[in-house]
């Protein structure tokens, strides 16, 4: 039995426990982990869900920055 890194180790605890939590929401969970999203969509590969994960995001930043920005220009209206 050859000897594992203690790193290497380490990394299959923890894809094994990513893998795991993914599992617990039947259609989709977002975790950030060391800023990077951690997601899975039914048979969606890993990569096209965190593009619409990112999109998902960017866009609700969005609608609250225009909404912060309305409101704003609203209250020097009056």
């Amino acid at each position: 039995m050859s000897e594992v890194p203690p790193d290497a180790r380490f990394i299959e605890i923890s894809k094994r426990q990513v893998d795991s939590d993914l599992r617990d929401t039947v259609n989709i969970k977002i975790r950030y982990i060391c800023g990077n999203v951690v997601a899975e969509l039914n048979q969606e590969s890993n990569s096209a869900v965190q593009q619409k994960a990112y999109k998902s995001v960017k866009d609700m930043v969005d609608k609250y920055e225009l909404g912060k920005r309305t409101s704003l220009e609203s209250s020097l209206q009056h």
